[in-house]
């Protein structure tokens, strides 16, 4: 599966979003049999969206500011390594466009954020898990303790 982010960074809503391919990705092509690129294709949130006459540019009416799309291409389980080469060539080399009446859509190479805290904030959770485990480990001495000298079992 290969999954491709659309996210409209501007102020502006962007109209007439159109995402180019190299080969039919019509839902028409994809229930065909014999078809041996893209088995699914998946978009999430359950945006509308339209197909050109080719089935070759995936169209969405307009992309509101900081909105999000995902699309996910799902490819046939391969044992043949030269065309798994071809479907990461097909994603990778540039064979995918965005175009939108505003702009030309730009790639960026997603690295996920990690978030890092400030000292004060990571001082604070350590001192909370080592109270926790000091409180945690004293309450099952007491009820060890307890238990012995009552002699409930």
């Amino acid at each position: 599966m290969i999954s491709l982010t659309i996210l409209n960074g501007g102020r502006v809503p962007l109209k007439n979003v159109q995402i180019f391919h190299t080969v039919d990705i019509s839902y028409d092509t994809l229930n065909q049999t014999g078809n041996n690129r893209v088995v699914a294709l998946g978009i999430s949130p359950n945006t509308f969206h339209e197909f050109s006459e080719d089935g070759k540019i995936l169209i969405f009416k307009s992309l509101l500011p900081k909105e999000r799309i995902t699309i996910n291409y799902i490819y046939p389980v391969s044992s043949n390594l030269s065309e798994t080469n071809v479907i990461h060539q097909f994603y990778s080399s540039g064979a995918l466009m965005m175009r939108s009446d505003e702009t030309i859509g730009q790639p960026i190479n997603f690295v996920e954020k990690i978030v890092n805290f400030p000292q004060w904030v990571r001082a604070i959770a350590w001192i909370m898990l080592i109270v926790g485990f000091w409180v945690s480990v004293s309450f099952f001495v007491n009820l060890i303790t307890l238990v012995r000298y009552t002699k409930l079992f």
